[in-house]
């Protein structure tokens, strides 16, 4: 004879299922974050590190003695510190970046440089602590200055990479879609893909992308016809066919990196150098606590097409923690890193 089951057995049924996929599903949240992967020092040949400069998160070069980089001292831990563009010469090897925003407002964070016979133009992100994030524009004439124009973005704060499409037109992403930290704090946990992509056409802003798990650096190939977007939490780069008349996107491929990726920049033979975060909770621990916790930190080269992946760099958090991005200038690599002082110059 069946034994019948009790209504307390019947009961506990469901806790028991729910306690199993709440631990499965930790398990995957501690798998995706990086807390099971293995992280190596892989160092490039002749590096140095370039203090002056906290929280180099973004930076791109017109050429080897102009080199712009957006710093933003995120966590407040140098009272000296200022937030802004800097301008850094790799010609002069005990050179040090010189702030050329003085007067800038507000926190720097992803930037895209474009280069005619005209001008040479800066498109930089800026926070504001009690204000929507905004779009600066600049136009660098030897090695000062001259502002062109602020692009608003009301009601959004959580802007993070940008790629200029010409001296007017940008495309810009927003990583999470809630403003609140306890919204973007449920956000990531539960990995819901609420991040987009904007298209500012020269007057007007429009949505080109979303549902977007964290959406983060961008770069365009060299013929204009992909756009590069990372997904941070989706450890992918999202590769979006790019129509140049209309500027629309549809997504094409995802790219699977197994790193958390950052931004993202074109190298002179065409390959996208990507700063990445193997260990997102070191990450979080290394924000609260820069010198007592560092966190690694890692550069891949990917292919065009995405069918091929190298690690170019990588360490446990020395000299530089948590790089967010790398860039090819000569024969050179540059990286930056959300919070530490520092650039780090290595021989390609």
């Amino acid at each position: 004879m069946a034994k019948k089951t009790s209504g307390r057995q019947r009961l506990l049924i469901p806790f028991s299922v729910l306690g199993l996929a709440t631990s499965l599903y930790a398990l995957k949240t501690l798998k995706d974050s990086g807390a099971f992967t293995a992280i190596w020092d892989h160092p490039l040949a002749d590096c140095h590190l370039v203090k002056g400069v906290i929280g180099a998160e973004d930076m791109g070069a017109f050429s080897t003695s102009q080199v712009v980089i957006s710093s933003t001292d995120r966590e407040h831990h140098n009272p000296s510190s200022r937030n802004g563009l800097y301008l850094y010469n790799m010609n002069v090897r005990d050179g040090t970046p010189r702030l050329i925003t003085p007067d800038l407002k507000g926190e720097p964070h992803g930037l895209s440089l474009w280069k005619s016979d005209e001008a040479k133009r800066i498109f930089v992100i800026v926070h504001h602590p009690d204000a929507d994030d905004q779009v600066l524009i600049y136009d660098l004439e030897g090695s000062d200055l001259k502002f062109v124009k602020t692009v608003e973005f009301p009601g959004l704060k959580t802007l993070n990479g940008i790629i200029a499409l010409d001296k007017e037109r940008f495309f810009v992403s927003q990583d999470l879609g809630f403003t609140s930290p306890f919204g973007q704090a449920l956000e990531k946990y539960l990995r819901r893909p609420f991040g987009k992509v904007f298209y500012y056409d020269g007057n007007e802003t429009h949505v080109a992308a979303e549902n977007i798990l964290y959406a983060n650096g961008l770069e365009l190939a060299p013929d204009r016809k992909t756009l590069y977007v990372a997904s941070m939490l989706g450890q992918s780069l999202l590769l979006f066919n790019h129509d140049d008349s209309t500027h629309s996107l549809a997504l094409r491929e995802t790219v699977y990196l197994g790193t958390a990726p950052d931004n993202i920049h074109l190298t002179p033979d065409d390959r996208l150098l990507v700063g990445t975060h193997p260990k997102l909770l070191d990450l979080k621990a290394h924000a609260q606590d820069p010198l007592g916790h560092r966190a690694p930190a890692q550069l891949l080269s990917v292919s065009l097409d995405g069918n091929s992946i190298e690690e170019l760099y990588s360490s446990r958090g020395q000299p530089l923690s948590a790089i967010s991005a790398g860039i090819q200038v000569s024969d050179r690599i540059l990286m930056g890193a959300i919070f530490d002082d520092g650039i780090l110059n290595c021989a390609k």
